[in-house]
């Protein structure tokens, strides 16, 4: 499998075990950091699908770690490993964690969590850019909207005659029908607002 992982864990048990885990399902690109700091740095710099770390993990807060990674999006799964699933202030805090595993490491713990969240992330990922587009739609065009609108309203124009002269001026300067309704829209509304003042 192509999927990115790195190891931040402490005891090499664990660190042997994880590998041997990943290894025989298949994935191949496994990291080991040796502290929060390296971590972040590593993040930052590379493309990390899996991110599996002891929740005492050293240098920094684990928890305000796992807070920004989850934020800036720069792991899509994360992997909380310890030896006790009642630690108090881990779970007040899981919104971070995608996955909260208890010692010792096995497959059947890591790896169907695994799918789900991958399963569960690209559903979220495809309705994210969907209601993105959706929105860019609506917005583009009610600003299309408005500039016929002000072209009617200032020159006097019926909606046809506004949108004619919107798709002409767009040919002419070879440039997006939106865009030309984007400065319409805002050299218009700046000047009426400026007369109201």
């Amino acid at each position: 499998m192509k999927y990115s992982i790195v190891l931040a864990l402490q005891d090499d048990s664990d660190i042997k075990k994880a590998r041997s885990i990943f290894e025989s399902e298949g994935y191949q690109d496994i990291i080991q950091v040796h502290n929060t700091l390296e971590l972040v740095l590593y993040c930052s710099e590379n493309k990390v699908d899996i991110l599996v770390i002891d929740t005492d993990f050293p240098f920094m807060d684990c928890i305000s770690t796992l807070s920004y990674l989850a934020e800036k999006k720069l792991v899509k799964v994360i992997i909380a490993v310890d030896e006790n699933w009642e630690k108090a202030w881990l779970k007040n805090n899981l919104n971070c964690v995608d996955i909260f595993v208890t010692k010792p490491l096995e497959s059947r713990k890591l790896i169907p969590g695994i799918l789900v969240n991958f399963s569960r992330k690209e559903k979220l990922e495809q309705l994210e850019k969907e209601y993105e587009n959706a929105e860019r739609e609506f917005r583009d065009h009610k600003i299309l909207g408005y500039a016929v609108h002000l072209l009617m309203d200032k020159m006097n124009l019926t909606e046809e005659e506004a949108e004619n002269y919107l798709v002409e001026y767009a040919k002419a300067y070879d440039k997006d029908l939106q865009e030309v309704s984007e400065i319409i829209y805002s050299v218009l509304c700046i000047k009426t607002s400026n007369a109201k003042q």
